[in-house]
C-alpha cells in the first residue's frame, strides 16, 4: 500500500516516526497484512501495509495533500476537509475496522501512497465495496508503486469474507488511471456527466468494477 510524500516538516516528521515505530522486519499480524510487494517491476524496498490504530495522523497529512496539489482529481476539497476534526478514514483507522480501511505503501520506511477501501453498509450491497482516495506522491512514481498499492488492496479486499466485486470511479480525462485500473480487471460500466462541478467548469465521472474473480485471472504485467 502507498502513501504520499509530505512537503511539510510537520508531514515529513510523521512519515519518519510511523517508519521508525512500525519496524519493517516484524511478522504480519492477523489483522494488519504486511506485503511484500511482488508487482514487476518494483523496488525490493517497498512495503504494504494497512494503517494501525494510532496513525491515523499520517493519513490526514497525505489525504489533505493529494487535496492541495490535485483538486480536479477528487470531489471533495482542500477547504471542505481540512476543517474537518475528524475525517471518517481516520476513525476507521483508529478503530481497527475491518469493512473500512487504508492501505499504504512505504518506501524506505517513507510513505508515499495510500488507497481507502469500503464495503458498502446495507443488507442487500455488502457483496459490494469500493476503493476511494488513492493517491501516490509524485517523487515517487514511475516505479510501479500506484499499481502494487492497488493490487494490494484488491488482495486485502477481497480476503473480506463475503466481497464478490470492488468498485471505483474517476474523473473520466484520467486516462493513465484507466489504464492502470484496467490492468487489474476493472472495467467501465457507466459515465456520469457533469458529475463534478465548480463554476462553469464540470468534470465527466467513469464508474468502474472488478469481480473477485475477473481480479484472480488477471495475469501481473
Amino acid at each position: 500500500m502507498i502513501d504520499g510524500e509530505a512537503r511539510c516538516s510537520g508531514q515529513q516528521e510523521a512519515r519518519n516516526f510511523l517508519g521508525k515505530s512500525e519496524g519493517f522486519e516484524h511478522a504480519p499480524g492477523p489483522t494488519t497484512p504486511l506485503t511484500r510487494c511482488r508487482t514487476a517491476p518494483r523496488p525490493s524496498d517497498l512495503v504494504c501495509r494497512k494503517l494501525r490504530p494510532g496513525e491515523s495522523g499520517v493519513y490526514r497529512a497525505l489525504r489533505l495533500e493529494s487535496l492541495k496539489r490535485y483538486p480536479d482529481s477528487f470531489g471533495s476539497t482542500y477547504a471542505e476537509e481540512a476543517q474537518v476534526s475528524r475525517l471518517a478514514f481516520e476513525n476507521a483507522i483508529d478503530e481497527g475496522t475491518s469493512d473500512r480501511f487504508v492501505v499504504a505503501a512505504f518506501l524506505r520506511k517513507q510513505l508515499v501512497g495510500i488507497a481507502g477501501f469500503a464495503r458498502r453498509e446495507r443488507h442487500k450491497t455488502r457483496h459490494r465495496s469500493e476503493i476511494t482516495q488513492v493517491y501516490v506522491d509524485p517523487d515517487a512514481r514511475g516505479r510501479s508503486i500506484g499499481e502494487t498499492l492497488m493490487r494490494a488492496t484488491l488482495e486485502m479486499g477481497f480476503a473480506q469474507r463475503g466481497i464478490e466485486q470492488v468498485e471505483l470511479s474517476l474523473v473520466s480525462t484520467n486516462h493513465a488511471a484507466r489504464r492502470l485500473y484496467e490492468r487489474l480487471g476493472f472495467e467501465a460500466f457507466g459515465l456520469q456527466a457533469n458529475y463534478f462541478k465548480t463554476g462553469d467548469l464540470s468534470w465527466h465521472q467513469l464508474h468502474m468494477q472488478v469481480t473477485q474473480e475477473r481480479f484472480l485471472a488477471v495475469d501481473p504485467a
